[in-house]
């Protein structure tokens, strides 16, 4: 048979729930101490091979963070003297519980029972005289939506990638390995379905580890413009009834030295949004504000310092920058829609401005002076000048 056909679940490698099982007895009820395992999905209580002994008193309690269910292969007790009594429990010792089912006999109206607290009692009890086969109980634990469902992040969108782990299992609950299969990551927006156009990456597939059985997935993402969390999907392609994962993912918002850039849309459903990180010299005012590029270091300014100081503009910056820097006395830089212009140097200065990149308070040479920076300027820019002799 082909690996692929044996999965039956889907599960996050990292919120994998195991169950804790304890027993007490007066006698020896078979594999009440094997129950006790750790790292353990599934079971099997019994009372042995053969005609269970009489005067018994066996308990077994199941606890994991999830349903647990109990099956009966095999029921046959003395009728009226013999008892299994199933609970529910409100905490692990069981000091509080529910009967959910007390069963004597060989015939059972239910076969299967299941406590949605998380806790769950089995006690066994015969006297001291008749016994009869006994009983074979298989018991595991049940998927819950908590297992589907997951919240991730915050990520940064277009700068970290969103990653986990995922894991197939059987019916027994046990890890498929050396499986086929692939998975298909879909990042959509946080409130619909995805699929079809209603994504906002394309679809990533990503295989199976064929000895260890788990899938690493490492997607890239970006957020719909106007949110800040989106909605993603894992499937298992190909398969049938294999319920699929789902979860949300919080966008971060970007770091200094990283500009919130809006993607236009060519195929996918919406718009979006991620972080783009300024090349080396260049500064941002705001990183958060979409309108606000990575722009040149001026030529006057100091851009590749790791702090924002009176001195610099730094494209580290956490925090936007004020409007107004005063970088030196008198040389004072004004910002407007992101973009830091030079509007005024101190004596001894020529004021530069013909681009933004080339902004400089130009120092006067040697034997010359300036008492005013903006001395012999044109109406808009300020070009290369002489300091007066």
């Amino acid at each position: 048979d082909n690996v692929a056909t044996k999965a039956r679940r889907m599960s996050w490698e990292d919120q994998e729930t195991f169950a804790r099982v304890t027993c007490s007895n007066n006698s020896l009820c078979s594999l009440c101490a094997d129950e006790s395992e750790s790292q353990v999905t599934n079971g099997t209580i019994t009372d042995g091979i053969s005609n269970y002994p009489s005067s018994q008193h066996c308990q077994w309690i199941i606890a994991a963070d999830t349903e647990i269910t109990i099956i009966f292969r095999l029921f046959d007790l003395e009728s009226s003297y013999d008892f299994m009594t199933i609970s529910s429990c409100e905490t692990e010792d069981c000091s509080l519980k529910q009967q959910i089912g007390r069963l004597s006999g060989k015939s059972l109206q239910r076969t299967e029972f299941t406590s949605a607290t998380g806790f769950l009692e089995v006690v066994f009890t015969s006297d001291a005289d008749v016994s009869e086969a006994g009983f074979i109980v298989d018991w595991k634990l049940s998927p819950d939506r908590s297992w589907q469902e997951r919240t991730l992040g915050p990520i940064i969108p277009g700068q970290d990638t969103v990653s986990f782990l995922v894991k197939l299992y059987d019916d027994l609950s046990t890890l498929v390995r050396g499986s086929d299969d692939l998975i298909e990551v879909i990042i959509c927006p946080p409130i619909g379905a995805c699929g079809g156009r209603n994504t906002l990456v394309p679809p990533q597939y990503y295989p199976f580890d064929k000895v260890t059985g788990i899938c690493r997935v490492d997607n890239p993402f970006e957020c719909p413009v106007g949110s800040d969390e989106v909605g993603f999907e894992v499937h298992l392609l190909g398969s049938i009834g294999v319920p699929m994962l789902r979860g949300q993912i919080l966008c971060s918002k970007c770091r200094g030295g990283q500009s919130r850039t809006n993607t236009v849309s060519q195929n996918q459903l919406a718009d979006t949004w991620n972080c783009k990180e300024c090349a080396n010299m260049e500064y941002v005012v705001d990183p958060n504000n979409a309108t606000h590029r990575c722009y040149p270091c001026p030529l006057g300014a100091l851009c590749a310092s790791p702090e924002m100081t009176a001195h610099n503009m730094s494209a580290d910056s956490v925090v936007p920058f004020p409007d107004v820097i005063e970088i030196r006395p008198g040389e004072i830089w004004q910002q407007k829609n992101g973009v830091y212009m030079l509007k005024s140097c101190s004596p001894g200065h020529l004021l530069i401005n013909t681009t933004t990149e080339t902004q400089e308070c130009k120092e006067c040479e040697y034997g010359t002076f300036s008492l005013e920076p903006l001395l012999g300027c044109g109406e808009r820019r300020c070009g290369a000048r002489q300091c007066i002799q």
